[in-house]
């Protein structure tokens, strides 16, 4: 008659990336290979490290009495090491009511019904795919910028490379859906219909700036955005 399902957990990820090299220019003699790096006037060496982490708990409980009505509810928080303390949790609801109503009395005498259920949800999902430390200012010293002073000789500047927003937090998108299934003559026919509303906001973009900033583009929450639709299967 009853039928319980319970379910809770967590997950964290942590994604690390590393790159070295070497590079010479105007190697005098390209036939020795690396061998002859070192006899290259202009020798740099490139490195590059990062990272980000992600943690989550969740829970859902699943519920429906003599297979007829079903109820499902589910919850997650994420943390993301991508936001500022602060904005790094997001949360996150959903939940599903369904009626097989060709198993209702009245339902039952109409012999070329063979499935008929109306569905309701909702549901919450974020996302976070942005650059691993976009909260920060980030300044570099790249080999490419220098300034030559008075002796003659290029010294490394240090150059702005991007502006941290430390009020970013997560793009959020809410759908919320209205559908029902009908099949008739022992599965011969099927027709689904689903009405929906799918609603996103906060859009994490590279918004532009204007040139005096200094930089083209940051990283922001901007607008939001709309999709809904009637569909027929």
């Amino acid at each position: 008659v009853h039928n319980l399902t319970i379910l809770g957990g967590y997950t964290g990820q942590v994604t690390k990336t590393a790159r070295t090299g070497f590079i010479g220019l105007n190697v005098p003699n390209e036939a020795l290979g690396l061998d002859g790096l070192d006899e290259s006037p202009s020798q740099i060496g490139t490195s590059l490290s990062s990272r980000w982490g992600l943690l989550s708990y969740l829970g859902r409980i699943n519920y429906n009495y003599k297979s007829k009505y079903y109820l499902t509810a589910s919850f997650r928080s994420d943390g993301s090491s991508k936001f500022a303390p602060g904005n790094r949790w997001g949360y996150f609801p959903s939940g599903a009511f369904s009626w097989r109503m060709s198993d209702e009395e009245f339902m039952k005498k109409l012999k070329f019904v063979s499935d008929a259920k109306l569905r309701l949800s909702y549901g919450e999902t974020g996302n976070n795919r942005v650059s691993d430390f976009p909260y920060l200012d980030q300044i570099t010293q790249p080999n490419s910028a220098g300034y030559s002073y008075g002796n003659g000789s290029p010294l490394k500047g240090a150059i702005l490379t991007a502006f941290g927003n430390k009020n970013l937090r997560w793009e959020t998108t809410k759908q919320v859906n209205i559908g029902y299934d009908l099949s008739l003559f022992k599965q011969r026919v099927n027709l689904t219909v689903d009405l929906y509303r799918k609603t996103t906001h906060d859009l994490l973009l590279q918004a532009l700036l204007p040139y005096t900033a200094g930089l083209s583009t940051a990283f922001k929450n901007v607008g939001k955005m709309q999709n809904e639709g009637l569909e027929f299967t």
